[in-house]
């Protein structure tokens, strides 16, 4: 169950996560006090953070110590690396919540042990303008 002060930190700040971070903020469900994220690429990480006002990491493992939910917003290709270098970090506590594409909870469940509680969310392209619906598993 979300919680009033949980915190939600984006691993990757692309296109999808820069959707959701505006929706979250416009629905006034997160204030960006309670938003963050991480990126390889400090340019992109940087204009998000000055845009959404939005706390920014260079480490995923510092963002994941700072964050109560994760929200997995990589491509599948650098997932694996992502998990294995977040997954001490975790703890029961943390909700794990990916979108990245063709990723399963399994794979993720692997990774990260058996104890955390993981969402696998397929959101849809018209959710970069504010009108996407998504798919949810646990």
């Amino acid at each position: 169950m979300i919680q009033e002060n949980d915190s939600i930190g984006f691993i990757g700040a692309g296109n999808m996560a820069e959707a959701l971070i505006k929706g979250l903020i416009k629905s006034g469900l997160y204030s960006p006090d309670r938003l963050s994220a991480s990126d390889n690429d400090i340019e992109k990480l940087k204009t998000k953070s000055e845009t959404y006002k939005i706390r920014s990491y260079d480490s995923n493992r510092d963002l994941a110590q700072a964050s109560t939910i994760i929200v997995l917003s990589v491509k599948p290709q650098v997932i694996m690396g992502v998990l294995s270098e977040i997954a001490g970090n975790l703890t029961p506590d943390h909700l794990v919540i990916s979108i990245a594409a063709g990723i399963s909870i399994n794979l993720i469940r692997d990774m990260i042990g058996m104890n955390k509680p993981i969402i696998r969310v397929m959101p849809n392209t018209p959710a970069l303008i504010q009108r996407g619906i998504s798919a949810l598993a646990k």
